[in-house]
């Protein structure tokens, strides 16, 4: 509303053609109406650089409380994620990592009369282009994928990442190297093209896989009545 009340009549009908021919799909829109207030909070910490107490829930454990400077906001796969390092007088801070925290599992979060200085050696631009998920560690490693021609062709149409290399083999095979902070950056993209792919490298990957594809073998192996 307040873009539109800026705009020339002219702009905003371009706006609205534009609006009925120009569809965005495969993201499912979630609602954070509920999470309103915490992100009304985290913004204002944002702004002011102040550190901010918050109680937040991690998959599969109980809920804490964690103290945090707060960076930026950023939108993954229809997801809020709020990018943040822990105050560096916390008992689990080890030096200025940037962490990710998914607005969906915050309970509370109350920004607090102590503040912080930034990193300037924080880029969060560069810290998102560096990364294919959303996942964050201490830095990315290289993961080498044997490609048949069929998946060298899709990876060409539709890059993992900006920094991905292609080593072309015969027939049209290739192998893909890419960078990746955590291996379930990789898996699930290679589970997902099937017998077309196959990791090479690190070992641990490749483990990962084969305790992944066991277990599904076996639960397909029984009847699902059991």
């Amino acid at each position: 509303n307040k873009v539109r009340e800026q705009l020339p009549a002219g702009v905003w009908e371009l706006f609205e053609r534009y609006r009925r021919t120009l569809l965005v799909s495969g993201v499912v829109p979630k609602s954070y109406e509920k999470h309103h207030g915490i992100l009304k909070s985290l913004h204002r910490a944002i702004d002011e650089h102040r550190v901010v107490e918050i109680e937040y829930r991690s998959a599969g454990k109980p809920s804490s409380t964690r103290f945090i400077c707060p960076y930026g906001i950023v939108v993954h796969q229809g997801s809020i994620y709020l990018l943040a390092t822990l105050e560096p007088q916390s008992e689990d801070a080890s030096g200025p990592e940037l962490r990710h925290w998914k607005l969906d599992r915050f309970v509370k979060a109350t920004p607090l009369d102590r503040w912080f200085k930034p990193d300037s050696q924080i880029d969060l631009s560069q810290h998102v282009q560096r990364t294919i998920g959303i996942f964050s560690g201490e830095a990315a490693q290289r993961y080498r994928i044997w490609l048949t021609p069929k998946a060298t062709l899709w990876l060409q149409e539709d890059p993992w990442h900006s920094e991905q290399q292609l080593e072309p083999l015969e027939g049209g095979r290739a192998i893909l190297s890419v960078p990746a902070h955590h291996p379930m950056e990789i898996i699930p993209r290679v589970l997902e093209l099937g017998e077309e792919a196959e990791v090479l490298s690190p070992l641990e990957c490749r483990e990962m896989i084969r305790d992944v594809l066991a277990d599904r073998l076996s639960r397909y192996e029984r009847d699902p009545e059991d």
